[in-house]
């Protein structure tokens, strides 16, 4: 695969970030995509149930927020938005085990970025091998077609002896 036929990484990068996910499919890999968003969305939100969705917070939880949670794009902004009155004065057992649910689905959005921006600089890995394959074949091809190489350090065959 040329240089040429790779798509630039900026916007499935991008979109990656903002949705979990929607990378993989800006650049056509409809189950790494699906995959994707169902693996962090869930976890995501379980997090946030487990601790009555007040940990994503800039203000609350600044280490958290800045340090994960903004790696999860749209579903950290609306989060933020949508639970800013939420009341932290109720006691959640279960507390700790929901802010690092949140924050690793953040984190694990972080690896589907990568991936992306992987397949889009490097080009699929899929595509790759295909294209080792095609170029393999192709040689073999060419290696059949071609006339027996001789090499030049070979002994000249020997002459015919005749029977007189």
């Amino acid at each position: 695969m040329d240089a040429d036929e790779r798509p630039s990484p900026f916007l499935p990068v991008i979109l990656a970030w903002l949705v979990p996910g929607a990378g993989h499919l800006k650049i056509g890999k409809l189950w790494p995509g699906v995959f994707v968003f169902s693996a962090i969305l869930p976890l995501y939100v379980a997090g946030m149930a487990l601790t009555g969705f007040e940990n994503v917070s800039w203000e609350r939880h600044p280490i958290y927020f800045y340090g994960a949670h903004v790696f999860g794009g749209l579903l950290t902004g609306a989060a933020a938005l949508l639970t800013r009155q939420v009341d932290p004065g109720q006691y959640m057992p279960d507390k700790t085990t929901g802010d690092l649910f949140t924050a690793v689905a953040c984190l694990l959005n972080v690896v589907a970025i990568a991936d992306v921006w992987s397949r889009c600089s490097r080009g699929d890995p899929e595509t790759r091998i295909q294209a080792r394959a095609d170029a393999d074949a192709a040689a073999a091809a060419a290696a059949a077609d071609a006339p027996p190489q001789v090499p030049s350090d070979a002994p000249a065959p020997a002459p015919e002896a005749s029977g007189g």
